[in-house]
């Protein structure tokens, strides 16, 4: 083997170049092996193209000042994207069944399968917007306006997308992956009043709708599959290296879908913020921001089984029970029914440069609700990414992935002072022109999820959000105290460490076949407390050329900022998971110290 190059004897598909290696088993003290290699074939591109044209007209005409305008955008979303599966995924068992060539499965795309990666999404975007101005008194300003964002639903040139427009299709409709809504209408409104008439003091207020149309990635990954299945199929015990030798048992199509009747996301903006002049140079802020948003995406993976309702209401799910639409392995569902709101006080305090010296600080105390943070799913956050009780959202609306209730940043900036003698030559250049900066950056935390690590609710979501029960009496000391002790858990260790960030005994598995009570990102992460500094000097060579000199240091004070504690506290088995709460990196780096010379000329 070469680089770049792969012994077409080791390959599973031809052409393909090296499969997907992964361990069933147990391989090392530590655990299992990890995969190497891809599944999915090689090279891929996501060009994008947008033409734009746009015109603004404005006017005044007395107290008012006008602005029209319109907008046309034509936005090409061009993909290759090659599925999974596409040079095939290896099982064995370990090492040993690796090195003799003895897999005990292989799951691949069969090649001439009639598979088309490319896709040439189309779509048009109208803006239009009126906006006045209405001068009413010299310290006074009420502003006005409208806005309609016209998206038109988005259509593929080659006639590849499809949807699947009902959760118990067996196949998707080709056609359009979705209808996009037209409802965008959105009103702003906003006054800026200087109440004492001197120029020190501003009260600002506004409000406004605005949407956010799905477009982008939320929608073209929805629509990769149209009227042409991938023919996935797999390989039990296969020769080698013909994996195909001995016949193929096909394997359940994966799907994933968006709501076809989609609903824009939208969002109520709010705020009121009122500004003073201190001094000359020190100028105060402070303000309150708000927002209600609805018609948010969720992901559901809705590839689980039929419940029975309870007498209470509860659903029970029989771990036998059939599945929803058993003609998919697995229907990943984008719908647009979630909510989040947030309330924040924020507040700055800003003292321009004066005798070499200036600073700025910034503080927010403010709290994040939602049942769903779609956006964030793809960051290092410990939140599934999915719903837990597909039949009742209400279950996950709790503390958003992004509520930090306390967020502080300070910044300053230092010239050295200098002294008369050195205004020329030789201790000038050496010892004049430094400067100090620094940033200090606290916050509290955000919140995440402790979840069971298992489909313990019996319903077949891989994706596994199940989550607890909460005992009785321990929601006051989750993260605080020692621990309560249980099964493989000596009571009285010290929680808030790296050890053991919270106490895995406050939790227990709710029965098999249902879910906990435990509500979602009801714990709070370790949180920042960090301070970079850096040293510069910039010296004058020429008239012409100059030379800067930084020394920076990054996390000053070398502070451990704690990466999420590993969230899953049980394992398959229904025992303690001895890894709960605990982590293992930080979230930054350890102190970094950084030279620069820069000649700028």
């Amino acid at each position: 083997m070469t680089f770049g190059n792969v012994d077409p004897s080791i390959t599973v598909v031809p052409g393909q170049g090296l499969a997907q290696i992964q361990f069933s088993a147990q391989v090392t003290s530590g655990g299992q092996l990890p995969a190497l290699g891809t599944n999915y074939g090689r090279p891929q591109s996501y060009p994008q193209n947008t033409f734009q044209e746009s015109d603004t007209f404005s006017t005044v005409k007395g107290s008012h000042s006008l602005r029209f305008g319109v907008d046309v955008e034509r936005v090409q979303i061009n993909l290759n994207q090659t599925s999974g599966n596409t040079r095939g995924s290896e099982t064995s068992g370990g090492l040993a069944a690796l090195i003799a060539g003895t897999p005990s499965s292989i799951q691949l795309v069969l090649p001439g399968a009639g598979n088309q990666f490319e896709r040439g999404n189309r779509r048009t975007i109208i803006g239009v917007f009126a906006q006045d101005d209405i001068r009413l008194r010299p310290n006074l300003t009420v502003n006005v306006g409208i806005r309609e964002d016209l998206f038109t639903t988005p259509s593929e040139v080659n006639g590849y997308t499809g949807q699947l427009i009902n959760l118990t299709d067996s196949v998707e409709t080709p056609g359009k992956p979705f209808i996009s809504p037209w409802n965008t209408l959105s009103p702003r409104v906003g006054i800026a009043w200087d109440p004492f008439g001197d120029g020190k003091t501003s009260i600002r207020a506004g409000g406004g709708i605005y949407y956010d149309p799905v477009d982008g990635r939320s929608y073209y990954q929805a629509s990769l599959g149209g009227n042409l299945w991938l023919n996935t199929v797999k390989v039990t015990n296969p020769p080698f290296p013909n994996a195909l030798a001995n016949g193929t048992t096909a394997v359940l199509p994966a799907v994933t879908a968006i709501q076809y009747h989609l609903q824009n996301p939208t969002n109520v903006n709010y705020n009121l913020e009122i500004q003073r002049q201190v001094t000359r140079d020190l100028t105060l802020h402070v303000g309150y921001v708000g927002s209600v948003s609805y018609h948010i995406l969720r992901t559901t993976n809705w590839d689980t089984r039929f419940p029975t309702i309870q007498p209470n209401g509860m659903p029970i799910y029989p771990a036998s029970g059939p599945f929803i639409n058993p003609n998919f392995s697995s229907i990943m569902f984008e719908s647009s029914d979630a909510r989040a709101n947030y309330n924040g006080l924020q507040t700055s305090l800003t003292q321009r440069m004066r005798g070499g010296f200036q600073f700025g600080a910034n503080f927010t105390y403010s709290k994040a609700m939602s049942n769903s943070d779609q956006a964030i799913q793809n960051m290092t956050v410990a939140t599934p990414s999915t719903t837990m009780n597909p039949l009742n959202l209400n279950q996950d609306y709790g503390p958003s992935v992004y509520s930090e209730k306390f967020h502080f940043v300070a910044n300053g900036s230092y010239n050295l002072p200098t002294r008369k003698s050195w205004n020329k030559g030789f201790a000038n250049k050496l010892l004049g022109g430094w400067v100090l900066n620094a940033i200090y950056t606290y916050g509290s935390g955000h919140s995440f999820t402790v979840i069971d690590g298992f489909n313990n609710s019996l319903t077949g979501d891989t994706n596994n959000p199940d989550r607890p029960n909460l005992n009785p009496g321990s929601s006051g000391g989750l993260v605080n105290g020692v621990t309560t002790g249980c099964t493989g858990i000596p009571a009285g260790q010290q929680l808030h460490t790296a050890a053991l960030w919270f106490d895995p005994c406050a939790f227990s598995l709710p029965a098999a076949g249902t879910f906990g009570n435990l509500g979602r990102d009801t714990l709070i992460a370790p949180g920042m407390n960090n301070v970079d500094f850096a040293l510069v000097k910039e010296t004058s060579l020429t008239e012409r050329m100059r030379l800067e000199f930084r020394g920076e240091l990054f996390n000053l004070f070398n502070h451990a900022q704690f990466a999420l504690p590993n969230s899953t506290v049980f394992t398959s088995t229904r025992t303690y998971s001895s890894s709960a709460g605990q982590i293992t990196a930080t979230s930054t780096d350890n102190r970094e110290i950084q030279l620069g010379l820069k000649l700028i000329f």
